[in-house]
């Protein structure tokens, strides 16, 4: 999909940001007249964003940025928290235009509010979607599978939303373990800014991995193969872990995500031939009573046909 053409806004004194039409000269005044900064370029979506709604502002009042607007920003501050690159979303630039927007003019709160609805959209989807858009795993169920949002969706419907604060927070949450996984290398890197390079690739690249688990309302679980631990997700509260069965490196567990419809107990399981052969050691040693006590049955063939044996009637040392 080719990329959509970048556009440089007229940042106007009447706090407008639109594009098209030469913008008329604003009026003589003191310094505050003075460009605040450069020309802030935006994507065609977010210009669309601001003309369809006849350029009215999103994060800036009259009297400077809203609560959410330095909320935003604070957190886009803090993304390497997050294993992120706050330049990457200009950060720097962001916080110096809402210093200016505070105590400038209608130019100054323009430049701000395109510079905070050119980095939400991206910070937003890089909380959401893993590096590799999550190609490593299999999506049973596809509409789990992580989704790039589009700019201007995000900013229409953070616009439409009778609580920005609220919305806010729900755009930018994560799921409990990458929360505490975050929380734990904030620490870290308070107490030692300079990690090991090892190390600190290992926690990034972990925490490009639980981006791949939405916060997800309700209940749901994940499985850890590396630990062999099921936690259950209940509302945000984390309960468990507990032990569960994993492949090994010669036969791993696939990466896969789906939903639970349906549970069955006890279900039928072909233990595969390595098994096999290590439990017909056992019965060799034990006797055949441990399949009975295992919930096992004796099969003739591998065929779905297969008729049941007795086990006492098998030559297990010739087995």
């Amino acid at each position: 999909m080719p990329r959509l053409p970048l556009l440089a806004l007229v940042l106007l004194p009447t706090l407008a940001a639109c594009s098209g039409d030469p913008a008329p000269p604003p009026p003589t005044r003191p310094a505050e007249a003075a460009e605040p900064g450069p020309p802030v370029r935006v994507s065609a979506e977010i210009a669309a964003f601001y003309r369809e709604r006849s350029n009215r502002p999103l994060w800036m009042t009259r009297r400077g940025p809203r609560p959410e607007a330095l909320r935003l920003a604070a957190a886009i501050g803090h993304a390497a928290d997050q294993g992120l690159d706050p330049a990457r979303y200009g950060s720097a630039e962001i916080a110096a235009a809402l210093e200016a927007a505070a105590s400038g003019g209608a130019a100054a709160r323009a430049r701000a509010e395109l510079l905070l609805s050119r980095a939400y959209p991206a910070f937003v989807r890089d909380l959401r979607v893993p590096a590799d858009g999550g190609r490593g795993v299999t999506w049973v169920d596809t509409e789990l599978a992580p989704r790039r949002p589009e700019p201007r969706a995000l900013l229409e419907a953070a616009a439409a939303a009778p609580d920005l604060d609220r919305h806010l927070a729900e755009a930018l949450a994560v799921n409990p373990l990458y929360q505490a996984l975050s929380r734990g290398y904030a620490s870290r890197r308070a107490a030692s800014p300079r990690l090991a390079p090892a190390e600190e690739a290992l926690i990034r690249a972990n925490l490009d991995r639980a981006r791949l688990i939405p916060a997800l309302p309700g209940r749901y679980v994940i499985v850890d193969a590396g630990s062999a631990r099921l936690w259950m997700i209940d509302g945000g509260r984390v309960d468990g872990p507990m032990r569960v069965i994993v492949g090994k490196p010669s036969m791993q567990t696939p990466a896969m995500a789906g939903l639970i419809r349906y549970v069955t107990l006890n279900p039928w399981w072909n233990v595969p031939p390595d098994l096999a052969r290590e439990r017909a050691k056992k019965v060799l040693k034990s006797g055949p009573a441990i399949l009975r006590r295992d919930n096992m049955e004796l099969l003739a063939d591998w065929s779905d046909g297969a008729r049941v044996i007795n086990a006492s009637q098998v030559d297990w040392a010739a087995v």
